[in-house]
């Protein structure tokens, strides 16, 4: 008792000489170690898609010759259904690998899709009430990894084959008011396969703030939409969790390497 009474005693003298202003600023240093250390633990805990490597160029055709020895995601189990589970009927139905790289200019995002029946006749930003691929971005994945809602930095992409693949366009629908128009460079290939479509969409690093460092993470979620009737969504699989399309702290990790 003697030993921690003068603990105790210790302490509230330390505490005494200090001023009030000395003692917030200690306070504040205690809570931004606190913060860093949540930082990194949060990091850690993420889901990891893998790590991006370099390329020197990438033609945007929509033909995956050139991704062979990539890194794959395979969004094609039961397990990454995130809606329409009773109606998913298997890889054929709905299914993809996505594959990414990166050059001195531009993010690239490759994809082989199976759907056995392509169906969107919606455009712009309503693509996701057909089928579509959904790809969210957040380029400043250690400055706001608490961040539960979109910022600046968090961008969110659509990918649509259009209906039996002959009309594909691409999309932004966040940050809210970037318009099509501002993301100068960006530009979609993408052609019928006989299960499904394969694309390749070219997004301008400098446009999205995005700096290539390796060991340097940005967080990346990719959902995929299938719709067999005009504007009537039938399942979708990700390899997010399904509230990811509004929660950046959803997304996995991506490394440069």
């Amino acid at each position: 008792m003697t030993c921690k009474s003068n603990l105790n005693r210790t302490r509230r003298s330390s505490m005494a000489g200090l001023s009030h202003a000395q003692i917030v600023v200690v306070m504040i240093l205690i809570l931004g170690l606190a913060s860093v250390i949540f930082s990194q633990e949060s990091l850690a805990n993420r889901a990891v898609m893998g790590e991006i490597r370099a390329v020197s160029n990438v033609k945007v055709d929509g033909q995956l010759s050139e991704w062979r020895g990539f890194s794959q995601i395979n969004i094609n189990s039961a397990a990454q259904c995130i809606s329409g589970a009773n109606r998913w009927k298997g890889s054929a139905d709905l299914s993809g690998r996505i594959m990414l790289a990166y050059s001195a200019s531009h993010l690239y995002i490759a994809g082989e899709i199976r759907d056995d029946k392509l169906i969107n006749d919606q455009k712009g930003i309503l693509m996701w009430n057909g089928d579509c691929v959904q790809v969210f971005i957040d380029t400043d994945l250690d400055g706001d990894y608490d961040t539960t809602v979109y910022n600046a930095d968090d961008f969110s992409f659509g990918i649509s084959p259009g209906t039996d693949g002959k009309a594909p366009e691409w999309t932004i629908w966040q940050p809210a008011g970037k318009q099509i128009g501002t993301i100068l460079g960006t530009s979609l290939g993408l052609v019928r396969t006989s299960e499904g479509y394969n694309f390749e969409l070219a997004i301008p690093l400098e446009h999205i703030g995005l700096r290539p460092t390796p060991g340097k993470s940005f967080g990346m979620g990719i959902i995929l939409i299938d719709s067999d009737e005009p504007g009537v969504v039938k399942s979708q699989l990700a390899n997010v969790p399904a509230n990811a399309w509004r929660d950046p702290t959803l997304f996995a990790k991506v490394t440069f390497r």
